[in-house]
């Protein structure tokens, strides 16, 4: 698994968002349908909340706001 790069993500969504404020673009839309409540997602990966929230990107609090 590739390190994800979080200031280049967060400044491509900065110059994604002016674009679109000026008129030349459009934003990327997604749509999650029936999503799976994250604990389920945890456990069938066999991670704990710790190591889940290392792999998301996020703190384990926000993990367990979540679940």
């Amino acid at each position: 698994m590739s390190e994800r790069n979080i200031s280049q993500e967060i400044l491509d969504g900065f110059e994604e968002i002016r674009t679109f404020k000026s008129g030349k673009g459009k934003l990327k839309t997604s749509v999650l349908s029936d999503p799976s409540p994250a604990k389920e997602i945890r456990q069938k990966l066999q991670l704990s909340q710790s190591a889940f929230a290392g792999f998301m990107g996020v703190s384990i609090r926000t993990i367990q706001d979540w679940e």
